[in-house]
């Protein structure tokens, strides 16, 4: 009987809905696995869904509650309910969810999420202006003295440096990995 309805319906004689009740799980699960919907009509994949990866606010945009998705490199698919935190290096796989009968489910689209750059807060340095000294100078740090270029901080080659008369003197952390360059303090030397 299974094998008569499951022809009934391929040949668009019946849908699902018309198969009495005992053969109905049957003739369904036969019909999946032809890739065929419950009126006998060839189940199509669902188009990739249109979301991208907002990577300063750690986000999807685009996602909504027909889609699921992975989390670096998980094999289950979650559906999506509500937004979640993306700060860090992630992948994620974004789809469209199958519907029974209607759609398989789309294929992935992948979305990278890597570390927000931070921006370092200005060195706590001071000058002593009278000394014509430099107080709180680190590795990690670069100084440009007036009009010249930064020059990567090193303790040898700093204690040289004259200070004495007019001057200016910018230092800011280094740039490291994605971060960039920090905030500069501004130290002013003036003639004794």
């Amino acid at each position: 009987m299974i094998d008569m309805y499951l022809a009934l319906v391929i040949n668009h004689r019946r849908t699902i809905v018309q198969v009495p009740i005992q053969f109905r799980a049957a003739v369904t699960a036969d019909l999946i696995a032809l890739g065929l919907d419950g009126n006998g009509n060839l189940i199509v994949e669902a188009i990739a869904p249109n979301v991208t990866a907002n990577d300063i606010d750690n986000t999807i945009v685009g996602i909504n509650s027909s889609m699921e998705y992975t989390l670096d490199g998980a094999t289950d698919y979650t559906p999506y309910t509500v937004p979640f935190d993306l700060s860090g290096e992630h992948i994620v796989k974004v789809r469209v969810k199958e519907v029974i009968f209607v759609t398989y489910a789309s294929s992935d689209v992948v979305l990278v999420f890597t570390n927000n750059p931070i921006t370092p807060e200005a060195p706590l340095i001071t000058n002593d202006d009278i000394a014509n000294t430099v107080i709180g100078m680190a590795l990690g740090m670069e100084y440009k003295l007036d009009a010249a270029e930064y020059v990567v901080y090193d303790e040898t080659e700093f204690t040289l440096l004259d200070f004495s008369g007019e001057h200016i003197l910018s230092v800011r952390v280094s740039a490291e990995g994605n971060n960039p360059f920090g905030l500069e303090t501004v130290l002013t030397f003036t003639t004794n």
